[in-house]
């Protein structure tokens, strides 16, 4: 066991943990994300959804209900995903089952970020664009990160056992 693999083994898990941490903080992200256009009044929540009143029988409590439940596991989603890195940066869990979450993340980000280009985007509008691109943008790094570090801590963990 030499100094320079735990050192190293240190450095990727302290990143899975980062990571973990970073994706708690972009579940929130990714509700306001949803969420601003309906506060500031430039959609509404059943457009954001995509219900129409016709589809809806009786009032908008059955909209409310599925908006409350696909922000809900959207935050739970982002949650577990980000405490399980934790924990296993930390050594606490040795199961890898949040990369499965993060490579959903990571493809649903990549396909999201072309459609910034598409659409009828008003200039006003072209900062909130701005800073919801460099958001998903800096969401795919930390979720690369998060991946890789795995991997690699995986690798030393590995060849650490095999030298014992």
């Amino acid at each position: 066991m030499n100094e320079e693999s735990l050192v190293a083994l240190r450095k990727y898990n302290r990143n899975i943990e980062l990571s973990g941490g970073a994706m708690i903080l972009f579940s929130i992200w990714a509700e306001l994300k949803i969420l601003l256009p309906a506060l500031v009044g430039q959609q509404k929540i059943e457009e954001i959804i995509g219900i129409t009143g016709e589809e809806v029988v009786g009032s908008s409590v059955v909209g409310v209900a599925v908006t409350i439940f696909v922000f809900g596991y959207i935050l739970i989603f982002h949650f577990r995903l980000g405490r399980e890195a934790i924990k296993y940066g930390r050594g606490i869990r040795q199961k890898k089952r949040f990369l499965v979450r993060a490579f959903i993340l990571l493809i649903i980000n990549i396909i999201s970020v072309p459609f910034y280009f598409f659409g009828e985007y008003y200039l006003a509008d072209i900062d909130t664009l701005i800073a919801s691109l460099l958001v998903d943008i800096t969401n795919i790094s930390i979720l690369l990160d998060m991946i890789i570090s795995t991997f690699k801590a995986d690798k030393i963990r590995k060849s650490i056992q095999a030298e014992k």
